[in-house]
C-alpha cells in the first residue's frame, strides 16, 4: 500500500502543466525543423503554437514562420519530369 501511494504521488508530481508541454513541443519542433526533420517537426509545431499555452514571443513567431514555410513547400507547383525521364532513357 505504501508503494502504491508513493507511486501515485510520484506520477502526480511528474505531470507537466499544459503550457510547459506546449513550450517544450515548440522548442523540439523548432530544433527538428533546423535539422531538416520536417515530418517530425510538423506535429510538434502544431502542438506548440497554441496561443493559450504561452506567450507569443520569439520562439512562437519562429514556429509560425517555420510552419508557414512547410505550407508553402506543400503548396508549390510540381515541376514536370517527363523530359528528365525521356532524356535519362536516351542516355542508357
Amino acid at each position: 500500500m505504501r508503494c502504491l501511494s508513493a507511486l501515485v504521488i510520484l506520477l502526480l508530481a511528474a505531470a507537466q502543466a499544459p503550457a510547459q508541454g506546449a513550450r517544450r513541443a515548440l522548442t523540439a519542433g523548432n530544433e527538428r525543423y533546423l535539422l531538416a526533420d520536417y515530418h517530425g517537426a510538423l506535429p510538434l509545431l502544431v502542438r506548440g503554437l497554441d496561443p493559450k499555452a504561452g506567450p507569443l514571443d520569439g520562439p512562437w513567431v519562429q514556429g509560425v514562420e517555420r510552419l508557414a514555410d512547410g505550407d508553402r513547400f506543400l503548396a508549390r507547383p510540381v515541376p514536370p519530369f517527363e523530359g528528365f525521364a525521356a532524356s535519362r532513357l536516351a542516355i542508357e
